[in-house]
């Protein structure tokens, strides 16, 4: 009889344990509701939350941004060609070269 009132204690602590955890999740995981003053002061920071300047969202800057860097890496390729006189043929040969 004593080993079964050892065991239902378990059980009662375990459940009591297990309650108390639930309380304490539920409790913690709400958010406090903005208020309409709230709501409106978070507006009035930022009144075109969709842009990121004057006439661009994000994405339309980071896509500008991609097409500057690669026109930039263009550029210098052929700047480095042309420093290193391989953008045309020798002009020292004296027949022509076909191309």
């Amino acid at each position: 009889m004593r080993h079964r009132s050892m065991s239902v204690r378990r059980v009662a602590a375990a459940l009591g344990v297990c309650a108390g955890v639930f309380v304490l999740v539920g409790c913690g995981s709400q958010e406090r509701a903005m208020t309409s003053e709230e709501q409106a002061e978070k507006l009035r920071r930022n009144l075109t939350p969709e842009l990121y300047n004057l006439h661009q969202r994000p994405t339309e800057v980071r896509n500008e941004y991609a097409v500057m860097v690669n026109e930039n890496l263009r550029m210098m390729k052929q700047d480095l060609w042309r420093a290193l006189l391989i953008d045309r043929q020798s002009r020292l040969a004296r027949e022509p070269i076909p191309r």
